[in-house]
């Protein structure tokens, strides 16, 4: 099976094949046009170079991360693109954001992550996006500690449920699956085309508002 056909700026990026999908699936969704004008958070980045691209594309660019490490990488990151990507240093309750992505980001918090989501709308103005990219699990969620980065894999319920909780609406969501060695064992999942219970990803688009 091949790998899926990425947008070309997003096949160019030094990262894991499960990240390009999470990334192309949110970038298809906005286009790149979209993020022109737009305050755009990114949550989580861990030094991934996402944010410089949307920058480039016109987006305001900011960035939170809880790992201190991470200034030093953004800033290098900013500085090879020659854009400007900024912190926001605290998530506090200011709606003034009208894109958030958290890709592979809150699923590593073992305890607070219906904090989080309620700390990422609040962010939200009025007719602002989350992107999410999490583990998935099936038939139970549990805390995945067989890995360096333990995470939670949690199920489509278990993922309904915090995103509800937070007064999120899902508009739109995909499913997908890859390989560990990245190569070309990554594809979407769909009652279509193939077993639900193989995918080990969920991309969803949240809004505020009732679910």
């Amino acid at each position: 099976m091949a790998t899926p056909a990425f947008n070309p700026h997003v096949h160019a990026l030094p990262v894991h094949v499960c990240q390009k999908m999470g990334y192309d699936w949110i970038i298809s969704d906005v286009t790149p046009d979209g993020f022109r004008g737009k305050r755009v958070l990114d949550f989580g980045p861990n030094g991934y170079p996402l944010l410089p691209l949307l920058a480039k594309w016109g987006a305001d660019a900011w960035w939170h991360d809880r790992n201190p490490g991470c200034a030093a990488t953004m800033a290098n990151l900013a500085e090879k693109s020659n854009v400007i990507i900024s912190e926001q240093k605290a998530l506090i309750a200011r709606p003034e954001f009208d894109i958030i992505v958290a890709s592979n980001a809150i699923q590593h918090n073992h305890d607070g992550a219906e904090t989080l989501y309620g700390r990422l709308v609040a962010q939200l103005n009025d007719g602002g996006r989350l992107y999410v990219v999490e583990c998935l699990a099936h038939g139970k969620s549990y805390w995945d500690t067989g890995r360096a980065d333990p995470c939670w894999r949690r199920t489509l319920s278990d993922h309904a449920a915090l995103w509800a909780a937070a007064g999120l609406r899902l508009i739109r969501t995909a499913l997908f699956h890859y390989g560990l060695a990245g190569g070309p064992d990554a594809a979407w999942v769909s009652p279509v085309n193939g077993d639900m219970a193989a995918a080990t990803r969920v991309c969803a688009r949240l809004e505020r508002g009732p679910c």
